[in-house]
Formats: C-alpha cells, structure tokens, sequence
C-alpha cells in the first residue's frame, strides 16, 4: 500500500470521521488534529472522535476541544473512517464495528509492527518514529500548508513517541521533520510548559504512590510498578498522567525490560512494556495479546491484577537470557 492511495482516498470523500485510539498518548491526539486541521483546510467536513478524555498535558493544543465522544457523532453511510495510530481493533474503542458498517470507506494509518490491518485500506509504516510523521507526509502529498496549530500538534506527536527524540526510533528524518516544523513556528516553550512543568499537586502525590510499588524480578533484569483502582480513586488520577511513570523503573541502573500494570477495572489489567537494550518486548507483548514496537509494547491481561503479574514474571523467566 503506498501513501498515495491513502491520498487519494482522501481526495475521493466530503466527509471523514477521524478515530483517536482510547486512552490516547501525545502521538495519538497530535496526529488527530493536525490531520483534522489540514482536511479542513482542503475543504473536508471533519469529525474527530475519542472514547477517553483528552490528557491534561495536550489540551492546550488548538484543536483538542474539537474531540467529541461516540456517542455524540452521527456517522453517515457516506463517511470515510480514519483510524490513527491503532494497532488492531481493540484500540479504536468498543463501536470500532458500527464505523465500518455504516461507513463507506475505512483507513487504518499506523506505525505498530503487527498491525492487524483491519480496515479496507490499511497504511503501516514501522519505520516512521510516530504516526504524527506518516500524517506529516501525507499533508505534504495532499498540497496542505502547514501551519503553526499544526506544527505544533505534529511536533507533540514526535517529541513523545521518541520520548523527547531519545529513543531508537528517532531518525535523521524525524529531526528533519522537527526542523521545519520550529521553522513554521512550534511553541517550544508552551509544549515544554504543559508536558513538563505543569504538574498538579495530585499528580505528584499518585507518582510518589505508584513509585513505592517498584518491585525487581529475573535477578534484577526487569523492574515493574502497579497502579490499582485504589491509588487513581485517592489521587483523583486519569490514565493520560500515568503515560510516562514507566520511565523510572526503566531508569534502574542493570534494568533491562521495565513495566506498569495499570488496573482500569477489575479482571482488566493493561500492561506497558519498555526494553533499555535488546530484548523484544513486542513479542512478549504478542505472547498475551498485545503488539507495538520491539522496545515499546503493550497488552491487556483479563484477570485480577496479582494473577496477571505473575503470569507475566513468571513468562520472562522463562524467557529472558539468564
């Protein structure tokens, strides 16, 4: 599949619903507006839709007020479904069915080995450090003049995923995209401000709690912290604040793989995985259901919390090089 068939597509639809997979990430939330403001550019009648809130960080981004829920959209026979950054079907949230039905056309953008390709026309490039950098791309080829709003979504969408451009996914190519977004007129001080150095009192509080969960396992190969439906209910916590607490165990100085079970409801745990050097925890993810990158993954365990951990260890003993 080429980006051009993606283009045209595109080009062949008046209205376009755009869907941002459920508890969104920055690259999920920029690469929905900034494509939802270069199809309105184009002349297009855009929705955007997201079955979760939008984080506190990224909504000071124009466009993040523009996100309606399911419920509040009507899709139309004629409609084209986007969905940005979803590895499979799961991640669109529970009425990903009725948008294909009712929906003339379906796309799937993406940059997750093992995508499923689940819609009519399907786009996976896992070599783009984000999907905000396939959106990138695509704007270019639709003629769309990006702008300042758009930068900075698309910028947003870059700077997480590559974890402020440290990690291994970043390439010449996403530094070259970064350059002239700055050039357009990325708020470098706004974006540091609302990701960085805007954190509530509560936010702390939940990290200080969820970091004294830290345990080790493997012989101190990995490092795992949990978060119960009890320590977000105390700190009035949303799942958008716990995107970057994997980080710290990760940190750990010998930590080769790094985790956060996060309990959203009970027997519904969703598991994050970080690798520091080179195991593959795609495929880790993959052996409970999951998929993502080879050093960023994640799955959801239907089981109670205490059972899914040991499930997981119990898996990477086996596993990991001794």
């Amino acid at each position: 599949m080429y980006l051009s068939e993606v283009k045209q597509a595109i080009i062949n639809s008046s209205e376009l619903v755009i869907v941002s997979h459920e508890y969104p990430d920055g690259d999920s939330i920029g690469s929905s507006i900034a494509l939802s403001k270069g199809l309105l550019k184009l002349g297009k009648v855009v929705k955007t839709i997201i079955d979760s809130d939008v984080p506190r960080d990224y909504q000071f981004l124009a466009g993040a007020k523009d996100f309606r829920k399911p419920k509040d959209i009507e899709v139309h026979s004629d409609s084209t479904v986007i969905f940005l950054d979803c590895a499979d079907e799961t991640r669109a949230g529970a009425l990903i069915d009725s948008y294909r039905e009712k929906c003339l056309l379906s796309i799937n953008i993406d940059h997750h080995t093992g995508n499923t390709n689940f819609a009519d026309v399907n786009y996976i490039d896992v070599k783009a450090s984000s999907t905000g950098e396939i959106i990138y791309d695509l704007l270019d080829l639709l003629g769309v003049e990006i702008d300042e709003d758009i930068a900075n979504a698309l910028y947003i969408s870059m700077v997480t995923d590559t974890g402020s451009f440290r990690f291994d996914n970043t390439t010449a190519k996403t530094f070259a995209i970064s350059s002239h977004l700055i050039k357009v007129g990325v708020n470098l001080s706004a974006i540091r401000i609302n990701l960085w150095e805007n954190k509530t009192y509560n936010s702390i509080n939940l990290l200080v709690d969820v970091l004294s969960t830290m345990k080790f396992a493997c012989n101190r190969k990995v490092a795992y912290i949990t978060v119960t439906r009890e320590i977000m209910e105390r700190w009035k916590g949303n799942h958008g604040e716990l995107e970057s607490f994997v980080s710290y165990p990760k940190s750990v100085q010998g930590i080769e793989v790094a985790m956060i079970f996060k309990e959203i409801n009970m027997n519904e745990i969703k598991v994050s995985f970080r690798a520091k050097n080179n195991i593959d925890v795609q495929s880790i993810a993959s052996a409970f259901g999951g998929g993502g990158h080879k050093k960023a993954a994640g799955c959801t365990i239907n089981t109670e919390l205490a059972i899914a951990i040991k499930n997981v260890i119990d898996y990477l003993e086996k596993k990991l090089p001794q």
